[in-house]
């Protein structure tokens, strides 16, 4: 009987013993739940596929980008070296853009350090704090662009490296500025990079390409309303564009076209120095610009002293051809 009851209670306090473990486990497992559950890894390199996907895009795009083929010559060319100098650090290395715009805590606008080689051009170059905040970008002429928004930092390294004034220096310094018609073996073609897209879309404005003296350059092209900065039709995390010919939109539209130019430009050009002459075309094309604008026409282009204007677009008006002679 004894032993009957030994087993009883044995058996009892094993009941009760598995149901405190069982519950105290259960308790367990919902306060482990919150960390149980591991993070997905963010760091360079991890597959974002899906999670999340607005990340996932963007990272396929730069993947297929130039900015990240680790191929590319502009990534390879210093491997020998050892390390990419501070001229070309800028543009061909993440640390050295970073160090350009001071995202490193030194001074922005110049590139401190040589940068190690095996970069590309990643996430946190253009994403830091001190690269969104540019907001003015020189050119290679020294000429400053203000106000550029998102496309500061691609302007940063899309502008070319050489200008007119590269150009004058390095004739100045073969010492042909008496006959620059001499042929001199000490002059060549300047750099690989002196063409290059910012420098186009401002044209005259910042002597990308080279200007003559007492001549009269276009300045920034003028683009249509809302497509006005880089950022705005280029890809910024892959190839290609943004926008593109939409024809399923396509319309017929009545426009009157104006152009217009300044009467006497050429001996004016003569007789004013270059940058009298451009002050005064400075001022006709604003007001040329102000005139239009007053009567809902639009400045597609200034050609030299000549300006470009459409009456009817964007917007179209049942009087356009009326606004276009009130604004001749």
């Amino acid at each position: 009987m004894r032993r009957y009851q030994f087993w009883v209670v044995v058996g009892v306090l094993l009941v009760v013993a598995g149901m405190s473990l069982l519950l105290q486990s259960q308790v367990l497992a919902q306060e482990a739940t919150p960390e149980a559950t591991p993070e997905p890894y963010q760091g360079f390199g991890a597959p974002l596929e899906g999670n999340p996907p607005y990340l996932a895009d963007y990272y396929n795009a730069w993947v297929s980008s130039p900015h990240a083929d680790t191929t590319a010559e502009a990534f390879n060319d210093w491997n020998s070296e050892g390390a990419v100098p501070e001229s070309c650090a800028r543009c061909h290395s993440t640390p050295g853009f970073i160090d350009f715009v001071g995202g490193d805590g030194s001074e922005a606008g110049k590139v401190d350090a040589k940068a190690p080689i095996g970069t590309v051009l990643t996430c946190d170059g253009c994403h830091n704090s001190a690269a969104v905040q540019v907001a003015t970008v020189s050119f290679p002429s020294g000429a400053e662009v203000t106000d550029v928004g998102r496309s500061g930092r691609c302007m940063e390294c899309h502008q070319g490296r050489a200008s007119t004034d590269t150009v004058n220096a390095a004739i100045e310094k073969a010492g042909l500025t008496d006959d620059m018609n001499k042929v001199s073996a000490d002059l060549g073609f300047v750099n690989i990079h002196y063409f290059a897209a910012a420098a186009t879309l401002f044209g005259g404005d910042v002597r990308g390409g080279y200007q003559y003296d007492g001549k009269f350059y276009q300045g920034r092209n003028q683009h249509v309303p809302g497509y006005t900065t880089c950022a705005n039709c280029h890809k910024l995390h892959g190839r290609g564009t943004e926008v593109g010919p939409d024809l399923t939109g396509a319309e017929r539209k009545n426009l009157t076209v104006l152009f217009s130019d300044l009467a006497g430009s050429t001996p004016l050009s003569e007789k004013l120095d270059p940058e009298d002459l451009r002050e005064i075309l400075g001022d006709y094309q604003t007001v040329c610009t102000s005139v239009v604008k007053r009567y809902d026409g639009y400045v597609a282009k200034f050609l030299g002293d000549g300006v470009l204007a459409y009456f009817g677009y964007p917007e179209a008006h049942e009087d356009d051809a009326r606004r276009f002679r009130g604004g001749r």
